[in-house]
């Protein structure tokens, strides 16, 4: 998968989804957007928060082809969830 709108477009939604889940319980730890991103697409949650294994699935295979940083980097700018 290329790292572009495209990808953001399609992950977005299920990492919103989870944080719309955890948001709650995970706002008192997150220090920042990017912590918050971290604890969306980190632990599985995808998977196991709001049953989007597809885009776990799709940020695990895009994380190694192109690498955590660059993968983390665009969502980070490209999401804002708090």
């Amino acid at each position: 998968m290329q790292l572009n709108k495209e990808f953001v477009t399609k992950v977005k939604p299920a990492i919103v989804d989870v944080w719309q889940y955890i948001g709650s319980d995970a706002m008192e730890i997150c220090e920042s957007n990017k912590d918050a991103l971290e604890m969306c697409i980190d632990a599985n949650r995808l998977t196991t928060c709001v049953n989007r294994k597809d885009i776990d699935d799709l940020i695990r295979e895009t994380i190694k082809e192109h690498g955590y940083t660059k993968v983390f980097s665009l969502l980070a700018k490209n999401i804002s969830l708090m």
